[in-house]
Order: structure tokens, then C-alpha cells, then sequence
């Protein structure tokens, strides 16, 4: 493991006295709060270290669809009935190429679900502030990592805003603070980057004439996809394309994304007011974390950050934050459990997510292995898709 001293350093004798935490997660987001719900119902008692202050806010780049495997678990925590008083609204996606389309979940079943991070982030929020056995330390940013022998033996963590310090001593450090955390740049582990070669464009619209369900379209045999994902309240437009091509119009970024509008319409799709800004995200590669000491461990995009894509993100952020809390049990001080647990975890991650998604990277960059008039029309009636009803967008491949 390389040096990380300057990062790493033993507790000094002075105060402030460090509070005896059994877990801290670092992040309070999507994967962060279902795995200290996950954990607090198997008696551990969980610190969150949140660097917003508001627990209302939210991020903005993301979920236009949940997976039903995320969709399952936003039920189980008792979450879904006021979800869907707000934005939630389940789907199934149509992805449409030349004359044919697929879909996913299979045969259209509307298990899915499209919902806006401004409603599930907040609803999260509350809900740790509401359980006995969380405590959530909102506005606290991980600012240093303590180790003995190699092994987490504790952390600092510094507000925002009055700098306060507190400072924690545990075994055991979980980070779930996204593809550009920290933690684990501070716990030594070691980052691999895919990069797709892609820029992704979001924007909310309000109502016009909406799809029931969400639908992508393939275009330049994928290079470029647009993609509709309707809500309960607003319509979220996408936009994929090449790095190459993003360049190209950047500096007229509004002008080219309201295309879109022209395009969709002629899918039926109508579109009233912009409600949101544009929002680009230009690192949009898969990013795999590997590593680091001993009793530290990385969930959701701080453990491996898919192409974007796909829509896995959420789904399986929600899917690793609950594996982890199953592979460490019900709560146990022997650092032997947490060692065997953090070992079963990151084997089942390696075989459940880092494969499939180094599948699914290929995939995306290569996409005529997919998108041409021999494969995808075999795949669309393997999934219960079939001719389009759509006009085929000019320049389908």
C-alpha cells in the first residue's frame, strides 16, 4: 500500500475526546441511507456524516429511472406511498432502433420506477433523523482518516461552515460519497477509470403530451441516445453524445439541446416550459474503487460508478448498500466478523456488479456489435419488443 502518512495519523493525546462509533458512513444519499437503515434494523448503531447542511437538498444528475430491484426496497422501507403523492410513477423503458424496440423490465411490465432526487433525497433524510439507532451528523465533511497497523481506527470529521471538529473512533468506515468522494482517496484505495468517450445533457419540462413509460432512442448506431423519462410532475429529457460532439456545440449547448423538442414531437412526445436548467455531466466513464485499509469499505458509486447509460446506478447503489448490511449481520465488536464480512462483500460485488458492468462499458463503446439489422431485432423479440410504431428518427442506423 503506498504511503499515505500525511492522510493517516494517530489520535493525539489532546481533545476533543473521540466518540465511540460501531460504523460511520460517509454520505448521505440514495446508497448511504438505505445501508444505515439496512444496518440499524440489525442493531448496529450507525453515525452519517452528511457534508449538506439542508436535508433538503438533492442531486441534481440522476435517477430518471429506478430499477424494480430499487423500486422493491424504496416499498419495503415504507417509502413508496408518499413517493407517488409526489413524482414517483412506475414505468418500464421502450428502447427503440430503426423499425424495432425492446424493453426493459422484459414484456413491458411497468416495475420500474422514474422519480426525482428532489422527493426520495429528503424523504431519506428524514427517516434517518427518525431512527433510534442513526445519528446524523449534517454538515460534516471527513476531513481525516486515523489507522493502527494498517486498520481504520478512526476518523475527524470538520463542519463546513464553524469548523468544528469531532472525531470518531471506529473500525469500521463505510464510504457512500460518490464517484468524487474523498474517503476513499484517504483510505488509500486505488481508482480505475473506463472512460466512454460520452457526455450526458439533462433537463426537466413540464407537461405537454407525455409517454406513459420512459423511451430511448439509438441513433448513429450508438453514438447518440435521447431519452424521455416522464414523471408524476415533470418530464426528464437526455441527451448522450460523443465527447467529439459535445465540443462542437458547447458553446450553443441551449440552442442545440431545445432540437430535442423537434425530434420528440415527431415521436408524439410534446414538451411545455423548461423547468430546470441544462445539466452536463462530462465524467460519465465507469469508475471502480479497489482497496484501501483495513475496515474501510465503499458502497454505491464511491464503489463503482456504471455507465450511466444503462440506468443501473441507483438500483444498484440501493442493491449494495443492502448486501454489505447483510454480509456484516447483526452487530458484533470482533474485528474478525467485520474483516470476514467486508471479504464475502466485495467478492459478491466483483461477481454481481464489476463484471456486468465492464460487460455493459464494452458494450456501450462498441455500440454497432448491438445496434445494426442482424442483432437488435433478435434481441427485441427476446424481450418481448417488436416493430415500432414511432417513425424511425432521421439518421437510425
Amino acid at each position: 500500500m503506498p504511503n499515505h502518512a500525511h492522510l493517516h495519523t494517530p489520535f493525539p493525546a489532546h481533545k476533543p475526546e473521540a466518540i465511540s462509533a460501531q460504523i460511520v458512513i460517509v454520505g448521505a444519499s440514495l446508497a448511504g441511507c438505505v445501508c444505515a437503515l439496512a444496518l440499524a434494523e440489525r442493531g448496529w448503531y450507525v453515525h452519517v456524516l452528511e457534508q449538506r447542511q439542508a436535508i433538503e437538498q438533492h442531486k441534481k444528475l440522476c435517477t430518471h429511472i429506478i430499477h424494480p430491484s430499487g423500486v422493491r426496497t424504496l416499498r419495503s422501507l415504507g417509502l413508496w406511498h408518499e413517493l407517488a403523492a409526489h413524482s414517483a410513477q412506475n414505468s418500464y423503458m421502450r428502447i427503440h432502433h430503426g423499425k424495432h424496440w425492446l424493453s426493459f423490465p422484459f414484456n413491458s411490465r411497468p416495475a420500474a420506477a422514474n422519480i426525482e432526487r428532489k422527493d426520495l433525497d429528503p424523504l431519506l433524510r428524514k427517516k434517518l433523523l427518525n431512527h433510534p439507532s442513526i445519528q446524523l451528523h449534517a454538515g460534516y465533511r471527513l476531513s481525516t482518516i486515523h489507522e493502527k497497523a494498517g486498520s481504520v481506527s478512526g476518523i475527524d470529521a470538520t463542519h463546513a461552515q464553524s469548523g468544528a471538529l469531532r472525531r470518531f473512533a471506529t473500525p469500521l468506515l463505510i464510504a457512500a460519497d460518490g464517484r468524487r468522494g474523498d474517503t476513499a482517496k484517504l483510505a488509500g484505495a486505488r481508482q480505475h477509470n473506463l472512460d466512454n468517450n460520452r457526455v450526458a445533457l439533462f433537463a426537466y419540462f413540464d407537461y405537454g403530451c407525455a409517454p406513459e413509460h420512459s423511451q430511448v432512442w439509438v441513433r448513429e448506431a450508438g453514438q447518440e441516445y435521447i431519452g424521455c423519462f416522464p414523471n408524476r410532475e415533470h418530464i426528464l429529457v437526455s441527451w448522450y453524445i460523443s465527447k467529439a460532439h459535445y465540443a462542437q456545440i458547447k458553446s450553443r449547448k441551449e440552442e442545440a439541446f431545445s432540437t430535442l423538442g423537434t425530434f420528440l414531437g415527431a415521436q408524439g412526445i410534446l414538451l411545455g416550459e423548461r423547468t430546470s436548467p441544462i445539466m452536463s455531466a462530462v465524467d460519465t466513464g465507469e469508475q471502480m474503487t479497489h482497496g484501501g485499509l483495513k475496515g474501510f469499505v465503499a458502497i454505491g458509486d464511491a464503489k463503482l460508478a456504471a455507465d450511466p447509460l444503462t440506468g443501473v446506478g441507483c438500483a444498484w447503489a440501493i442493491a449494495s448498500a443492502e448486501k454489505l448490511a447483510v454480509c456484516l449481520g447483526h452487530a458484533s465488536p470482533s474485528y474478525r466478523h467485520i474483516r470476514w464480512a467486508l471479504w464475502r462483500y466485495a467478492a459478491w460485488h466483483r461477481w454481481s456488479f464489476s463484471l456486468p458492468s465492464r460487460a455493459m462499458s464494452l458494450a456501450s463503446l462498441h455500440g454497432p456489435w448491438i445496434f445494426n439489422p442482424w442483432v437488435f431485432p433478435i434481441l427485441a423479440r427476446l424481450t418481448g419488443g417488436e416493430q415500432s410504431a414511432t417513425r424511425p428518427a432521421s439518421g437510425s442506423q
